[in-house]
């Protein structure tokens, strides 16, 4: 559906640029990366514009490192969050439209797929990982090729290695550094420590695609690296249910973002 829906997506890009280029200056999170994810995936979604601002609260406090903010912030923000889901899968219910949570909504009438507790968890989730992760990836994204002037220019000179320039931006930035929590089924002894049954473990996706016996020099960013099996949408049963949320938005943006920035060596503000 992402792939049918690249020419809109360039179209927000392109917009969205446009609207800063007299400014001469972006906040690139304000600015892009936030809204144009947040964008595709609301249309997509049938979520309207007013809505949109909230998500980015509710999400930021949910998916922030455990006991950051303090565990009843984030169990009232998903409380609002799901509460907004089932609220809109009504409104659905009643006036369909040609969204994808429109049809989601319909064919769980007919009895053909996800009960109501599996829509809201997929709705959940597309919103959240799917405009968060590719939030990060892009500022992330960006900063890590403006500390890397050497590998923007070859980006520059040659936009065919886009698709390898995100794999390796994917796996240098980290989009999502931390699993979401396991809990140990039972005794797990390893180097020398023993997770005990019923701990709750997160696995470090970061650690995962620096490891030196996976990577050569996995330090460096390199946007020709070719064996690139990072682990950024997650592996098995646990991959990213919709990884083309993430990675083909940005394909779509980054040769904008490139194009249209001129020298981008000058100040960056981190906030």
């Amino acid at each position: 559906m992402i792939e049918q829906l690249r020419p809109r997506v360039q179209q927000i890009a392109d917009e969205l640029l446009e609207a800063v280029q007299a400014q001469g200056r972006m906040d690139l999170i304000v600015d892009f990366a936030f809204p144009l994810p947040i964008t595709v995936i609301s249309e997509m979604l049938g979520i309207p514009a007013k809505d949109r601002q909230q998500f980015r609260v509710w999400s930021q406090t949910i998916v922030n490192v455990p006991m950051e903010p303090q565990m009843e912030d984030k169990l009232a923000a998903l409380e609002m969050f799901v509460q907004y889901i089932k609220t809109l899968l009504a409104d659905k219910s009643a006036h369909p439209g040609s969204d994808l949570t429109s049809g989601l909504v319909q064919a769980e009438e007919r009895g053909d797929s996800l009960n109501e507790a599996e829509l809201i968890s997929t709705i959940f989730l597309l919103i959240v990982a799917g405009h968060e992760t590719t939030v990060n990836l892009i500022g992330n994204g960006m900063l890590a090729l403006l500390e890397h002037p050497e590998q923007m220019r070859l980006l520059r000179a040659d936009p065919s290695l886009l698709p390898s320039a995100i794999e390796e931006l994917l796996r240098y930035t980290a989009p999502v550094s931390l699993s979401s929590p396991r809990w140990a089924s039972e005794d797990i002894p390893m180097h020398g420590q023993v997770i005990r049954k019923g701990e709750m473990v997160f696995a470090s996706l970061i650690a995962a695609d620096t490891d030196p016996q996976q990577f050569p020099d996995p330090e460096v960013l390199d946007i020709l690296r070719q064996e690139n099996q990072h682990v950024a949408f997650g592996k098995g049963i646990h991959y990213c249910l919709f990884p083309s949320s993430l990675a083909r938005p940005s394909r779509s943006s980054s040769p904008s973002t490139s194009d249209r920035s001129g020298d981008s060596s000058g100040d960056i503000m981190r906030r």
